[in-house]
């Protein structure tokens, strides 16, 4: 079943249905998808006559290219914990296979949060030249992106400990940590030049 190209009363009512998927994982990818339809719209309408408008041009493209990408993950997703699921219920407990499948439903989520910093780095040049009108969902973005962000980081602990491999653990945290001390970052500056703005604009 192809989740991204149904309605999203469909996504909804299959979410709070007793079945294991969509979960955390798509939910999260979802969150960033939309996260980068937000700036990708807000450039769209703040495009000017000047030099800011190649810049813009360059940031929607990205966030439509991310927003892509996050929508085929929240398929990859649900497609690695079918993939998994199915090993588990098998008669036949094959550790290789465990792992593998282990690894695949580990890798969307580490792809979902990996597209987030570049994402916050792109609302905050938004910020710069989006319309005073438009500058909240700006602020709404970078929230989403953190959201899901911390999201997709459950999805990927969760799968390390059952993956069991103390190497990867300590790799994948100490990536994990750097990046979330970027992005809370980020997002703090974000907001306090949305609240400039939206101050001024009052």
């Amino acid at each position: 079943m192809n989740y991204i190209n149904r309605s999203v009363d469909f996504f909804l009512n299959e979410l709070k249905e007793k079945k294991p998927i969509p979960g955390g994982g798509s939910v999260s990818a979802l969150s960033g998808a939309l996260a980068c339809g937000l700036l990708a719209m807000v450039c769209a309408f703040s495009y000017k006559k000047k030099a800011p408008e190649k810049a813009l041009k360059i940031i929607e493209k990205r966030s439509i290219q991310r927003l892509n990408k996050l929508e085929d993950l929240i398929e990859e997703d649900i497609k690695g914990y079918k993939s998994f699921s199915l090993i588990i219920k098998s008669k036949r407990r094959d550790k290789k296979a465990i792992r593998k499948a282990l690894l695949r439903t580990l890798k969307a989520p580490l792809d979902v949060l990996r597209l987030m910093p570049p994402s916050m780095d792109d609302a905050k040049k938004i910020t710069k030249f989006s319309k005073d009108n438009i500058i909240s969902d700006v602020a709404v973005a970078a929230s989403l992106i953190l959201a899901c962000f911390e999201g997709a980081v459950f999805n990927v602990m969760i799968n390390l400990k059952a993956l069991g491999d103390e190497k990867l653990s300590t790799a994948l945290n100490r990536e994990i940590k750097g990046l979330k001390k970027k992005l809370t970052a980020g997002k703090k500056s974000l907001l306090l030049k949305v609240d400039k703005r939206l101050t001024k604009s009052v």
